[in-house]
């Protein structure tokens, strides 16, 4: 990625981080790709029960500012989505908002006699650490989350 397509995604996510006007709706992610249909600005956001009405206001509000700013100088489409069932944990306060939840994770370093993939329930967050039972284990795991190279919620049948 390029330094200037980072500097579109760092002005966007610090637009819409403090000046979203939507009630329950938090911006989640913003990602700025070149894609074999040409460049993508994908703003990803997040709250109770947000669904295609509230990714079409996100929208058109994102559109305005973007028209008005002018400072992307490259053709590109706006794409306005949710994180979906599937969804990316970035942060300490995803895992403690999904506490309870299925979860597989990718760590950076390996744990545990050389273990880098875990998939369990989040059973707790204290600190910089959670708290992971894997049910076929019947074992809980310690796991830093600095060392959380990559993690998601899994669907549970």
């Amino acid at each position: 990625m390029s330094i200037v397509h980072k500097k579109y995604e760092q002005k966007v996510r610090e637009y819409l981080s403090k000046n979203l006007p939507f009630e329950d709706i938090e911006l989640f992610d913003v990602t700025y790709r070149r894609e074999r249909g040409g460049n993508i600005l994908r703003v990803v956001i997040d709250g109770q029960n947000v669904g295609l009405e509230e990714c079409t206001k996100v929208s058109n509000f994102v559109s305005e500012w973007l028209d008005s700013e002018d400072f992307i100088t490259e053709r590109y489409s706006l794409e306005v989505s949710t994180p979906g069932i599937d969804r990316p944990l970035k942060s300490k306060e995803d895992f403690i908002k999904f506490k309870g939840k299925l979860c597989k994770i990718t760590l950076k370093t390996p744990v545990d006699e050389g273990r880098k993939n875990f998939k369990g329930i989040i059973s707790s967050v204290v600190d910089n650490k959670l708290s992971l039972f894997v049910e076929q284990e019947n074992k809980s795991f310690e796991i830093d989350i600095e060392n959380i190279k990559k993690a998601k919620l899994e669907i549970d049948f």
